[in-house]
């Protein structure tokens, strides 16, 4: 993306402008089909949403760090204008999008602006058609999800893993993304939590002893080789808990099992994660 005084309308991005004036004619500015046209003036704040959770789930949920953290400066009133390339960037939620668009800004005195649809709420400008575009999103949203259980449905009926996360222990190929290798750093630590479950430690006494033998979570190994993991950093790195202990031991995909569609969410919009029945 180029850069200048005024700023740059990234695709991916929801940009906002202060509570200054802001030109009539902002939207007429910037080309519907020029994802790279520049607005002149105005401070920016913009926020791109760059964290792994918000990256994930898209815009299918408003449950987005950056999201809330938009809304908190409207509801500050520091922020005048929201500007989306499209309507899909802000959301993908038809009814969520309508409560915002329709009720929430106009309340707040926000002015939005969608350059794809050339919906420009200070203008009156596309908003009959507006929740017919959030309709439109939604079902491609929902499309996309049925493909992609498809998908992972003919994978598993291959006896192939569709697990997008690795079990502590194994790291994935970086020459087959479906194949595991194992890691060794790791895999000792789960060998030596089988052996102290043969030797009769219940996962308590397991996680007491990978403590005193100061030997790092699993959240806090991943930390320090750059991996990503799903929990907040803790405060005291070597604090297991039984439950993760308890999590390995009872994890059939040490045996050697391929282990698929044991966690599902509600629906595309609906991102509750819910564990299966091992029968199913």
């Amino acid at each position: 993306m180029k850069a200048n005084d005024g700023f740059t309308l990234n695709p991916n991005v929801i940009w906002m402008l202060p509570p200054k004036p802001v030109e009539e004619n902002v939207s007429e500015s910037l080309p519907c089909k020029n994802p790279d046209a520049c607005i002149e003036g105005g401070e920016l704040v913009c926020f791109r949403g760059e964290d792994e959770f918000s990256l994930k789930i898209g815009g299918t949920t408003f449950e987005r760090a950056d999201f809330k953290r938009m809304e908190a400066l409207i509801g500050n009133g520091e922020v005048s204008t929201v500007i989306v390339k499209d309507l899909s960037r802000f959301g993908r939620n038809y009814l969520e999008v309508g409560q915002y668009l329709e009720i929430r800004y106009p309340s707040l005195g926000v002015r939005f602006i969608a350059i794809q649809e050339n919906v420009d709420s200070a203008r009156n400008s596309g908003a009959e058609l507006m929740p017919f575009h959030n309709i439109f999103n939604e079902w491609y949203a929902a499309q996309t999800s049925k493909k992609i259980r498809a998908v992972n449905q003919m994978k598993a009926q291959q006896n192939r893993r569709v697990a997008s996360s690795v079990p502590y222990g194994y790291k994935k190929d970086p020459d087959d993304r479906e194949k595991w290798l194992i890691d060794e750093p790791t895999a000792e630590v789960v060998r030596h939590i089988f052996d102290l479950c043969i030797a009769g430690r219940g996962p308590m006494q397991i996680a007491k002893q990978l403590e005193r033998e100061k030997i790092l979570t699993p959240t806090a190994y991943y930390n320090s080789i750059g991996r990503a993991a799903n929990n907040p950093m803790p405060e005291n790195p070597y604090q297991w808990s039984d439950s993760t202990a308890q999590n390995i031991l009872a994890n059939r995909q040490y045996t050697g099992c391929a282990v698929n569609f044991a966690t599902t969410t509600v629906s595309y919009k609906v991102h509750k994660t819910v564990y299966r029945p091992p029968e199913k």
